[in-house]
């Protein structure tokens, strides 16, 4: 979860799909907006988020993104905290 109103906001899935070929540097990710508009900002967010999170796993990602501004530096910030919190 990702927020700055303290509420879960736009609820996005995030799946790794990977090619034929199954090779490992070619798997990009698809997103369904469970909650909330699409926005293309938030889109390249979540990519970035699952892509940091998930790494290799094949596993799902439910992410919950509400901000008020979504400036790079405010990612940035987001991204430094993620890294910080490295749990999984």
């Amino acid at each position: 979860m990702v927020s700055q109103y303290e509420k879960f906001g736009n609820l996005i899935l995030v799946q790794k799909q990977t090619t034929n070929d199954g090779e490992e540097g070619d798997s990009s990710f698809s997103l369904r907006f469970l909650l909330g508009q699409r926005d293309e900002v938030l889109e390249i967010y979540a990519k970035e988020l699952a892509e940091r999170i998930c790494g290799s796993s094949d596993k799902a990602l439910l992410l919950a993104i509400c901000l008020k501004e979504k400036s790079p530096q405010t990612f940035l910030q987001i991204l430094e905290g993620i890294n910080q919190v490295c749990v999984w």
